[in-house]
């Protein structure tokens, strides 16, 4: 009876060790999709970052050829009045 009950806690033990290698695989996989994620999620911010900053350089061009324009407008009607 007393080598029965040892074989069955050994199962017991192995059915456990494994168990605990499956779950601590699984953790490490799971892990490693975070840090995929994470490491995405970075990425995308800083190309965030990147367009604002672009789209913030474009709209300070842009405001700078309007003057330039609106001063070439200026400069062309004070040229008309004088003919």
């Amino acid at each position: 009876m007393n080598s029965q009950k040892f074989e069955v806690i050994q199962i017991l033990d192995e059915y456990e060790d494994q168990r605990k290698q499956i779950i601590g695989g699984r953790y490490a996989q799971l892990e490693d999709v975070f840090k995929r994620f994470e490491d995405l999620k970075q990425h995308i911010m800083e190309n965030i970052m990147k367009i604002d900053l672009d789209n913030q350089e474009r709209a300070r061009n842009t405001q700078c050829l309007a003057d330039i324009a609106n001063e070439f407008y200026k400069r062309m009607q004070k040229m008309i009045k004088k003919f």
